[in-house]
């Protein structure tokens, strides 16, 4: 017997649709419904409106009534009754004018009648009204005693007029107050329907979403039942588990698609059990070998990195003041001695410095332990202070920056390791040259604040991006105008580890409106 069984995907594409209809059904019932309602409350404020003015109409009429009777007995008393019959008369327009906005807001045709009748009812009353006013005008000019006026005013033609006037009124009432009802009863019935046809939308739609998740559950569940057996049989090593799944499509096609891999598993596994065993031995055997190899290269790689990135650094800044003076010398037009004398002697003194870096260097380059050791003497920071920047003085002249210095007054005496301070020094106001304009100033200097001695070095320069200092101290990073004007990114690196083994801090920022300051706090000696 055929039997209709659906796939997963019929059954996903049928379960969406029925949900889309649905919604699309309680949102079209739902604009229905606001905007019936929406035209209903216009309506019942539109009759409310008309009420009150119908109302106030009917009391206005009987007011003029009481003002007039007032006036005839006691002419002596203010005549009033203009007054009243101009508010009737605002009255009776307001509302005339309520009735033709109403007209034109209804749909209705037969609501259309009904309230163009009522126009025509309030248009007799204006024009009944205006006919008493006539009549009491005239009635008045002919019987000026009070009580020819009182009779006058209750005859056949003034009463009669009130009478129909009242009746009219009454009817307009009447009617206005069976509209507010009409109104109102409308909006109670349209929200029992409303609220009828959510709660059976609702209960269709739970009963749909419900039929589709149990329709889906039954074509799930068993066949993935049944996969996941398997896929523990697999686990635990029975290659001869097959799992037999007829429905939903997709998901027999998946259990096919397992047995054949279990088969295909059983069938490679007997050629892999062999062939491993022997490959295991010899990747242990080859594993420890690499193992061996590759941490003795990597000691000897970390070994020359660092070997030859220090020896590249500590005589960089040296060499670029022996060539600073050089240059400086060899473009002086006069032949004074005396400036000659100076350059000579600053690349003497730069050449021993450069002979102690390459002896330290070659002896860290021999050492077993690859570390260099720091002295740690007694000095006084301001005597090598000036020194230091007399020798950087050749290589920023060369670069057309000038440098100037400023210390405080007094000794800071600290321990330490002269040598490598100075090169750190010598370091910091490389890089700031470096990264100067043409013409710009580095300013140096040497302060105290309580028990630190602080060694400032600022540049005019562009600054370095937010996102790049806090990385700046690290070994071989540059930030990107590091990368553009070339260097090894160690200078930064070596400044902060000289520091660090004086027990001091150094901290990079950038400056307002522009420029960059690195500064050196070292802990002065008792």
């Amino acid at each position: 017997m055929w039997r209709f069984v659906p796939s997963l995907r019929a059954l996903f594409v049928i379960n969406a649709t029925a949900t889309v209809l649905a919604l699309f059904v309680a949102i079209c019932l739902a604009l229905w419904g606001f905007s019936t309602i929406r035209y209903q409350h216009e309506r019942a404020a539109q009759s409310y409106e008309q009420l009150a003015l119908a109302t106030d109409l009917k009391a206005g009429i009987g007011a003029f009534l009481i003002a007039e009777l007032d006036r005839i007995m006691d002419p002596k008393k203010p005549d009033t009754t203009a007054d009243e019959a101009q508010k009737i008369n605002q009255t009776i327009a307001q509302l005339t004018q309520r009735i033709d906005e109403e007209i034109i807001f209804l749909d209705d045709e037969k609501e259309k009648a009904k309230e163009r009748a009522e126009y025509q009812t309030v248009r007799s009353i204006e024009l009944l009204f205006a006919r008493v006013q006539r009549l009491i005008r005239e009635e008045h000019m002919r019987t000026p005693s009070p009580e020819n006026a009182m009779r006058t005013f209750i005859g056949d033609d003034i009463l009669a007029d009130y009478q129909h006037i009242d009746r009219l009124t009454d009817k307009v009432v009447a009617e206005e107050r069976l509209e507010v009802g009409e109104v109102i009863d409308t909006i109670r019935s349209l929200s029992r329907h409303l609220l009828l046809f959510c709660v059976l939308i609702i209960v269709l739609t739970t009963l749909l979403a419900f039929g589709a998740a149990t329709a889906t559950y039954r074509a799930l569940v068993s066949p993935l039942a049944k996969l996941s057996a398997g896929s523990a049989a697999l686990a635990e090593g029975n290659l001869k588990h097959h799992i037999s799944i007829a429905n939903p499509p997709e998901l027999a096609d998946l259990g096919q698609r397992f047995n054949d891999m279990a088969r295909r598993i059983s069938a490679q596994q007997t050629l892999l059990t062999t062939a491993n065993r022997e490959l295991e031995k010899t990747i242990a055997e080859r594993t420890r070998q690499l193992a061996e190899k590759a941490d003795q290269l990597s000691k000897i790689d970390h070994s020359r990195r660092l070997f030859f990135a220090k020896v590249g650094h500590e005589l960089r800044t040296p060499l670029t003041v022996l060539l600073g003076e050089a240059d400086v010398a060899l473009r002086q037009k006069d032949e004074n001695p005396a400036r000659y004398r100076e350059a000579l002697t600053h690349i003497a003194a730069n050449g021993e410095f450069l002979k102690r870096r390459i002896s330290d260097l070659t002896g860290l380059a021999r050492s077993e332990d690859g570390k260099i050791t720091l002295e740690n003497q007694p000095f006084c920071l301001e005597s090598i202070f000036e020194e230091i920047v007399e020798t950087a003085n050749a290589f920023a002249r060369s670069s057309d920056v000038t440098l100037t210095m400023t210390m405080s007054e007094g000794t800071f005496p600290i321990h330490g390791d002269q040598t490598w301070l100075r090169q750190a020094v010598l370091a910091l106001i490389d890089n700031a040259v470096k990264f100067s304009p043409k013409n710009s100033i580095v300013d140096i200097r040497l302060n105290r604040h309580e028990t630190s001695a602080i060694i400032e070095i600022a540049d005019q320069g562009s600054g370095v991006p937010s996102t790049d200092l806090p990385n700046l101290f690290n070994p071989y990073y540059q930030s990107t105008q590091g990368r553009r004007r070339g260097g090894s990114g160690l200078g930064l690196a070596v400044a902060r580890w000289v520091t660090e083994h004086h027990q001091g801090r150094i901290i990079a920022e950038n400056i307002d409106p522009k420029g960059f300051c690195v500064r050196m706090e070292f802990p002065l000696a008792s």
